[in-house]
């Protein structure tokens, strides 16, 4: 059922713009941080972890100044998981994961390198983490 779910967010995700009405209600409950901190059994499915590297990816690549704070929830226990969940499987044993994984944080760091985005808690809490 997982992985059922994970495909139909990233059929979504890949037909869905980012100014459009469907991924401002996405974004606009922390639904997509949700599947990206939730706990999935990544150890008994193997083809479950790079599914969700792959949402992850595409919720990565819809991200852009604008709408980067809808991502970071300072109340939620992982205010950021994009980033906190993600870096977790670094040092994963599987190449794919861990370039997916090294791709994605290089790509959040890119979208975060505007001087704009420095004051904002969001940089100070990926820098930290």
């Amino acid at each position: 059922l997982a992985s059922q779910v994970l495909q139909t967010i990233h059929i979504l995700l890949q037909a869905t713009p980012t100014d459009s009405t469907l991924f401002c209600d996405l974004t606009a409950g922390f639904y997509l941080n949700d599947v990206a901190s939730s706990k999935l059994a990544f150890i008994s499915n193997d083809d479950l972890l790079p599914l969700w590297v792959t949402v992850i990816k595409d919720i990565v690549m819809k991200l852009n100044e604008d709408n980067m704070m809808l991502f970071y929830n300072p109340k939620s226990i992982t205010p950021f998981p994009l980033f906190s969940e993600t870096i977790k499987f670094y040092h994963h044993p599987v190449d794919q994961v861990r370039t997916h994984v090294q791709a994605l944080s290089l790509d959040l760091f890119m979208k975060l390198r505007s001087q704009e985005m420095w004051g904002e808690p969001l940089f100070e809490f990926v820098l930290v983490s």
